[in-house]
């Protein structure tokens, strides 16, 4: 690395001084740090010589005008007093590399558009997250005995409003790599937000019978469980996750609706 500064200086008599500088830079490992495509900031080599010029014109202060108060060339065209003492006013450093003219300013970067979808599902999982954690109190009150219900499938029930906040927020975040117009994004969400919701109070109340239902047995609450579980839970669940995995199909035209 070699650098290799000039200065010189012309006194005007007491009326003002003119210093300028000269430099020159040569460093064969100068680099500048540029963004990649991903956002990763990437070491660019640039140009070994670099020049810069910097000029600044200046009073010479004697001693009585030393403890006169400070005035640049701007105010004194104004009307300051005479024998004020002018403040150093250095010019702006411009250093330009060989072969590389100064970058623009880079454009500026709009903000994200939110899908509606999107934002009803983060809704909906902000939602269902507050209602699993007010869950945790039916839970404790199911184990201490202060409720008739069955402290395991009211455990379920906290554990599947848990689970089903991941499985909306994980949609929602999806949405823009889907396939699907607005509508077929709504269509979605809805799959997902009612499947979810019905997961957690279904299961509540089926804790609360003290009854399984996972299969016809002939009991009246048992089968009205497994009915409304198959119905609000599973049909939707399955048929929101095959359409999930359909959107992910780039081989046809975007589906707009």
């Amino acid at each position: 690395m070699l650098t290799v500064k000039a200065a010189a200086r012309w006194d005007l008599g007491t009326v003002a001084g003119l210093l300028a500088e000269v430099s020159y830079e040569r460093d064969p490992n100068r680099t500048r740090f540029v963004d990649d495509i991903t956002g990763v900031a990437e070491p660019v080599l640039q140009p070994p010589g670099a020049r810069g010029f910097t000029t600044c014109c200046s009073r010479p202060a004697s001693d009585a005008a030393a403890q006169l108060p400070r005035c640049d060339w701007r105010s004194r065209a104004a009307g300051c007093e005479d024998g004020t003492r002018p403040t150093m006013i250095p010019a702006v450093s411009r250093v330009s590399p060989e072969g590389v003219l100064p970058e623009s300013p880079p454009a500026p970067v709009a903000p994200p558009t939110v899908l509606p979808a999107a934002r009803h599902m983060a809704h909906a999982a902000a939602w269902l997250m507050l209602l699993g954690l007010l869950t945790g109190g039916y839970v404790s009150s199911a184990m201490t005995g202060k409720v008739p219900a069955d402290p395991q499938m009211a455990l379920a029930a906290h554990l599947n409003a848990l689970m089903g906040t991941f499985f909306l927020l994980g949609v929602a975040w999806t949405l823009p790599m889907l396939r699907y117009g607005a509508v077929g994004q709504q269509r979605l969400a809805w799959a997902v937000i009612v499947a979810n919701y019905a997961n957690w109070s279904i299961t509540c109340v089926k804790a609360w019978l003290r009854v399984s239902g996972v299969d016809l047995i002939g009991q009246a609450a048992n089968d009205t469980v497994f009915v409304a579980l198959t119905l609000s839970v599973v049909i939707p669940s399955l048929v929101a996750t095959g359409a999930w995995i359909h959107g992910f199909r780039r081989g046809g035209a975007p589906v707009t609706r």
